[in-house]
This record gives C-alpha cells, sequence and structure tokens, in this order.
C-alpha cells in the first residue's frame, strides 16, 4: 500500500492487489436508488425511440422532407444510430445495478466506469 500525509494522519492512494482478486468499490444508496430509478425508464424510451424512427411521416410534411433527402437522411440514420447506442447504455447501467444487488452493493472493477466517459 503507498500512503501520503493528509494532514495528522496517513492516507492510502493506492493498493496493489494480488492477481484475481476482485476490486470492490463501495456504493452510496443515494447514488443506486437514483440510478435505478433511472433504469427503469430505459424500455419506455426503447419503445418510444422505436415509434419515432420506424413510423412514417406524413407525405410532404417537413420531417418526410428530412428523411427523402439524401443528405438530410444521412443525419436522420446518424442521429438515430446515436439514440439507439444511448438505449443499450442504458440497458447495460441497468445490468450492472441488477448485478450490485447480487454482491450486496458493490461495484465489482472499473469497466463500468467507461459509460461514464461516453
Amino acid at each position: 500500500m503507498r500512503r501520503v500525509q493528509c494532514g495528522e494522519q496517513n492516507c492510502v492512494v493506492s493498493q496493489i492487489l494480488e492477481p484475481g482478486q476482485p476490486i470492490l468499490n463501495d456504493v452510496d444508496p443515494r447514488f443506486y436508488a437514483t440510478m435505478l430509478r433511472d433504469a427503469e425508464k430505459v424500455d419506455s424510451i426503447a419503445r418510444r425511440l422505436d415509434l419515432v424512427v420506424l413510423t412514417p411521416a406524413p407525405m410532404g410534411s417537413p420531417a418526410d422532407t428530412e428523411r427523402t433527402e439524401r443528405l438530410r437522411s444521412y443525419a436522420y440514420d446518424h442521429a438515430a444510430t446515436a439514440l439507439h447506442r444511448a438505449v443499450d447504455h442504458g440497458r447495460t447501467w441497468r445490468n450492472i445495478l441488477d448485478r450490485m444487488r447480487e454482491v450486496q452493493g458493490f461495484l465489482r472493477g472499473q469497466a463500468n466506469r467507461s459509460y461514464l466517459l461516453r
């Protein structure tokens, strides 16, 4: 363990673990409750997104023009892809939160942090 002086006491700033030993991060119950509440909305968001993306626009409407003109439809397709990716991230977070129930409120490792950076 590496320690540094923090005022009157020594503080741990890093620790080298044995290979295969999990890194467990204690999670604030308020964070967990908020994330769980938000994760429950993912399926509803996915249904609404599919409805918007798959429903044809009325003929001659601005939305119809957006989808039929070549360059505008390109932007539309990229937006739809990005929004579906966001839904996938939400579902992944929901799976991580479900897994946390099994390990008594701890997150294993650091892989879940990648979702915070995107």
